[in-house]
């Protein structure tokens, strides 16, 4: 399940973005404006998440990489499953 792997590196690479925009003259700015460093850090990477094609929410990350296990052991024949049609009724 290779795409774990993936995931993580993802992020760790979206981390060290982020550290390398924070850099040392940033972070004598931001201790001088009295920044937190850790709720800056948060903001920078939910801006740049979608560049890294990196889910936060922790939500919708547990539901996608769920959606990629299914997949990846249905492809590979180790699960099989049908779904019943479903209809929506008029009222």
């Amino acid at each position: 399940m290779k795409f774990l792997s993936n995931d993580v590196q993802k992020e760790r690479a979206l981390d060290e973005r982020v550290n390398e925009l924070f850099g040392e003259k940033n972070e004598d700015e931001m201790q001088t404006m009295q920044i937190d460093r850790k709720n800056m850090f948060w903001l920078v990477k939910k801006k740049l998440a979608g560049e890294f094609d990196v889910i936060l929410t922790h939500e919708d990350r547990f539901s996608n990489v769920a959606h990629k296990i299914l997949e990846t052991i249905w492809k590979s024949g180790l699960v099989d499953y049908s779904v019943s049609e479903n209809r929506v009724k008029k009222t």
